[in-house]
């Protein structure tokens, strides 16, 4: 799939307005000078990104790729609504890594988080897309500021 093809399927799939600056990052092929990612905290090690994984369109895909066995049990229609997959992660000794990026598009700043299969817990790892562009491929997570949409409060 292209970027135009997955800018569009993920529009029309999430019931949302891409932000322009994602849908610029995708449409000029930028995501190609950010393929690696090294988590620290919570999370290690060192991930590749996919920003054109076609299952990014189909969230019970994504997470049945991923080894989340539960996902289709996620409330993401409703909880999760905001949250629209941005990246798929592999790892060269991890077959199923039971996480994958997500964007938040219903705030200005569009945060990224990780989307773990533990208590469907959000870890936002950056505040806007600019900052995580800015600091890949050094994320770090922490546990402390994990929320569940819906359940948990999330730290502010």
């Amino acid at each position: 799939m292209n970027a135009k093809e997955l800018v569009k399927a993920l529009e029309s799939t999430y019931g949302v307005k891409l932000p322009p600056r994602y849908e610029k990052f995708l449409l000029t092929k930028e995501y190609e000078k950010y393929s690696k990612v090294e988590f620290s905290g919570y999370f290690t090690g060192p991930y590749t990104l996919d920003f054109l994984d076609e299952n990014l369109t189909d969230v019970v895909e994504l997470g049945m790729a991923h080894g989340i066995d539960d996902i289709d049990d996620t409330p993401w229609s409703d909880d999760y609504a905001s949250f629209v997959p941005l990246a798929s992660l592999s790892h060269p000794d991890v077959d199923e890594p039971k996480m994958f990026l997500v964007i938040d598009v219903d705030k200005e700043a569009n945060p990224v988080l990780v989307f773990a299969q533990e208590g469907w817990k959000l870890f936002p790892v950056s505040k806007s897309f600019e900052d995580f562009l800015k600091h890949l491929p050094k994320i770090k997570t922490d546990i402390k500021k994990s929320f569940t949409p819906g359940g948990d409060s999330e730290d502010e």
